[in-house]
């Protein structure tokens, strides 16, 4: 059953709301892109919903609306960062960084990750800023590969390869790295070529915290390899 409209939705909005709720799939496409170029606020929780349809054409259209409605759509679009559902993380993120807003939501969703006290959020969260891909969020995710929950640090060891991917190609277009990034891209470089195809996520999280902290430089392309074979001989007693 169709409910009334709310209080202060213009009359257009409406229908076009009415339509992304309960139409088929190319009149749920039209209706995101015609509220995207009336661009009104009272959409926002609509649009917010849409973001999960399953018509990608559906949950694009609802992302560039976003995007279009601007400043009034930032909060909402930082809790869907945070959203279980991939999709809606996916059209978040690239609602933000149309916005060029994404630098302030990395810092959000940093604060979650090293705040939150449900793993599961904070899970999130980390693979929300495999999303973003900023280089602000290295020193934050690297302190993730130590956190209790496993899962926490596969999500944080996961988006940091994102973001060396990123970075190889940054620095491989002659662009300067941010300090964190340079350390990041070394370790990731002097690990990787070691784990196995079946390493356990215990190793790999270890291996690569150590290799990003590894201050005095005693882990080079000589003995990074003995390294990691090391850190297999101990799981066991790892934390």
């Amino acid at each position: 059953m169709k409910s009334e409209k709310p209080a202060g939705m213009p009359d257009e909005v409406w229908k076009q709301v009415q339509n992304l709720k309960y139409g088929e799939g190319r009149v749920r496409r039209k209706a995101a892109w015609a509220l995207s170029e009336i661009a009104h606020g009272s959409a926002i929780p609509h649009l917010i919903q849409a973001l999960k349809d399953e018509n990608p054409e559906v949950s694009g259209n609802a992302g560039i609306a976003l995007s279009e409605i601007g400043e009034p759509a930032i909060p909402a679009l930082k809790q869907a960062l945070k959203n279980e559902n991939e999709t809606v993380r996916q059209h978040a993120a690239w609602a933000l960084k149309k916005m060029e807003y994404d630098k302030a939501a990395v810092a959000h969703l940093v604060d979650v990750l090293l705040k939150e006290k449900d793993p599961k959020v904070r899970e999130v969260a980390a693979m929300a800023l495999g999303l973003l891909k900023h280089e602000s969020a290295i020193e934050p995710l690297i302190q993730a590969l130590k956190e209790d929950d496993i899962e926490v640090k596969k999500a944080a060891f996961q988006t940091l390869l994102k973001i060396g991917a990123v970075l190889e190609k940054k620095a491989g277009e002659g662009s300067k790295l941010m300090p964190e990034g340079e350390k990041l891209l070394k370790a990731i470089t002097l690990v990787k070529p070691h784990f196995r195809p079946n390493e356990t996520d215990k190793i790999k999280t270890l291996a690569l915290h150590a290799f990003y902290n590894d201050k005095k430089g005693e882990i080079n392309e000589k003995n990074a390899r003995l390294y990691v074979k090391q850190l297999r001989a101990h799981e066991g007693h790892l934390k």
